[in-house]
């Protein structure tokens, strides 16, 4: 891209493609936002989010995301479904994606690759590595784990940097730094 040329980007939402100049995409108050500059209005209530192009930062409400890669946060009422995201993810339900920077915090399930920091999901969590802590309302399925995992049922995991908690299941861990709580334990290969 040559200097001065403009980055040209396409935002659909509910089917209808606005193209747009940003890359900072926020709906509040039934408003689009791309960059601080009101493309559209809204008045659906729910929103399918789908964006082409290079994305710095989503957040909306009420609403799925669907994208490629994000720099930095990706933030929606409902599901996620991305690329690497480059800073936090947050979902009121469900998040799928690659990589994530710092933070996967969702209501029911995230699906990830490596995190570069906490996991939090209200049902379950299946990533690759995690450098921080995880925490499930269910089960947890993940490479090594820089911290501690808690989670109700079932705890699969490489090494573990803390404690494990599972309350009502199985932990079957390669190896655990810190004290295990479970009905049946399984460490090693």
């Amino acid at each position: 891209m040559s200097m001065g040329q403009k980055i040209i980007n396409f935002l659909k939402i509910n089917g209808i493609t606005h193209q747009v100049g940003g890359n900072h995409v926020e709906i509040k108050n039934n408003k689009v936002f791309v960059d601080n500059k009101e493309i559209t209005t809204v008045k659906e209530m729910h929103l399918n989010i789908e964006w082409t192009g290079e994305l710095a930062s989503l957040s909306v409400n009420n609403g799925n995301v669907k994208c490629g890669d994000v720099s930095g946060n990706v933030d929606a009422g409902e599901y996620i479904e991305s690329g690497d995201v480059g800073v936090y993810a947050d979902a009121g339900e469900n998040i799928t994606c690659k990589n994530v920077g710092d933070k996967a915090n969702a209501g029911e399930s995230v699906t990830c690759g490596n995190i570069e920091g906490d996991v939090d999901a209200g049902t379950f969590v299946k990533a690759g590595n995690v450098s921080g802590y995880v925490d499930a309302g269910e089960h947890v399925t993940c490479g090594n784990v820089g911290d501690y995992v808690d989670a109700e049922d079932n705890v699969a995991c490489g090494d573990v940097g803390g404690n494990v908690n599972s309350d009502s299941g199985d932990v079957h861990c390669k190896s655990v730094t810190g004290d295990i709580n479970a009905d049946t334990v399984k460490v090693g290969k």
